[in-house]
């Protein structure tokens, strides 16, 4: 449910017409098809770092014939500007795992527990990928709980 919130807010806010766009951590791709399929974007990148996910991104990018629109990245965000280079995205969409490593029940899947708790990368590191990867003035949109900003 969050990366369909995410994505209608980025279009809603008018970035998701404007200027190229990075999803960081895309998971099953789901960010990007649903911003290329309703909005016809073709600038839409976007990197996930766990090869099964990777590979079903893939699978579903293909099946929505959207591989020009959607280019992928096989990548760990903390390790963005080897990969990428800087200043490339008008916009950078997150939606990071909620939980901390020591908070809540973590799944037996290595795959869901990476998605759900800081396990591959910390808010701080989204924070820091989307500062190397963003224009100057670009904006980082992101679903994020409230609770975990006030510490």
């Amino acid at each position: 449910m969050a990366p369909l919130l995410l994505a209608h807010f980025a279009m809603d806010e008018g970035a998701a017409q404007r200027g190229r766009l990075m999803d960081l951590g895309t998971g099953c791709g789901i960010i990007p098809l649903v911003l290329a399929r309703k909005l016809g974007r073709k600038d839409i990148t976007a990197l996930e770092v766990q090869a099964r996910l990777f590979s079903l991104a893939e699978r579903n990018v293909y099946l929505n014939r959207c591989e020009r629109e959607v280019p992928l990245v096989h990548g760990d965000l903390r390790r963005v500007g080897v990969q990428l280079a800087a200043g490339s995205f008008v916009h950078v969409l997150r939606n990071p795992p909620y939980r901390t490593r020591a908070s809540g029940r973590s799944s037996v899947s290595t795959e869901k527990a990476i998605a759900r708790h800081e396990l591959a990368c910390e808010l701080q590191d989204v924070v820091r990928a989307a500062d190397h990867l963003l224009v100057p003035r670009g904006a980082l949109f992101m679903v994020y709980p409230a609770s975990r900003l006030v510490s």
